[in-house]
């Protein structure tokens, strides 16, 4: 009596996998930064804002205020001041552009645990230069990676940050920018990772 065998294809090879994405902080930062978004990569000192508040972006997402007149270089300059701010941990300047409500009431404490680790590793940034309604800068990170961030105004309470490293592909970032009785502010930064809120309790929170 013959036995028959019936054929057993051989298990399939494991796809690799891909190897991860980088992302810049950026603009990031985030791109600088924090992903400007991002936006982690290269090296601008924003990205451990965005991390501690990503696992939670999903659950709350701020609502955009409404502009109702567009300043377009005044809301420029606002994203600008809080990209360098951020990137080379100057808290001044940072809180220049963050809500009234956020600068009375957050404790000196969570300011310098958001951005003490870029005052110590902070990336430079060059002049800024203005073509149109559309302005750009230059920055360079510690790790020695450099590039430019281009800044330019969307609908009607948006500042769209482009991200444009020497050596990879660009990166985009979106700043809510809110006129507080004259004073441009940020509300809400978000990169295709998250959003994060400027609003007391979510500083203080991204601090902890």
């Amino acid at each position: 009596m013959t036995e028959t065998y019936e054929a057993v294809d051989p298990p399939a090879a494991p796809v690799p996998a891909a190897p991860p994405r980088k992302k810049y902080a950026g603009l990031v930062i985030a791109l600088v930064v924090v992903g400007l978004l991002l936006l982690c990569g290269c090296g601008i000192g924003a990205y451990f804002i965005y991390a501690a508040a990503t696992s939670d972006s999903s659950a709350s997402t701020p609502a955009r205020p409404v502009v109702k007149a567009r300043e377009t270089k005044a809301e420029i300059t606002a994203a600008v001041a809080f990209v360098k701010g951020m990137g080379s941990g100057d808290i001044e300047l940072f809180k220049t552009v963050m809500p009234a409500e956020t600068v009375k009431t957050v404790a000196k404490e969570t300011w310098d645990s958001l951005l003490g680790d870029a005052a110590a590793d902070p990336t430079e940034f060059g002049t800024l230069a203005w073509s149109g309604d559309t302005a750009v800068v230059d920055f360079s990170a510690s790790d020695g990676s450099k590039g430019t961030m281009d800044f330019h105004t969307a609908g009607t309470d948006l500042v769209i940050v482009t991200l444009k490293p020497e050596a990879s592909e660009s990166e985009e970032a979106t700043l809510t920018v809110v006129n507080e009785d004259g004073r441009w502010t940020i509300s809400t930064f978000e990169t295709v990772d998250g959003v994060l809120g400027f609003d007391p309790e979510s500083v203080k929170a991204m601090g902890q």
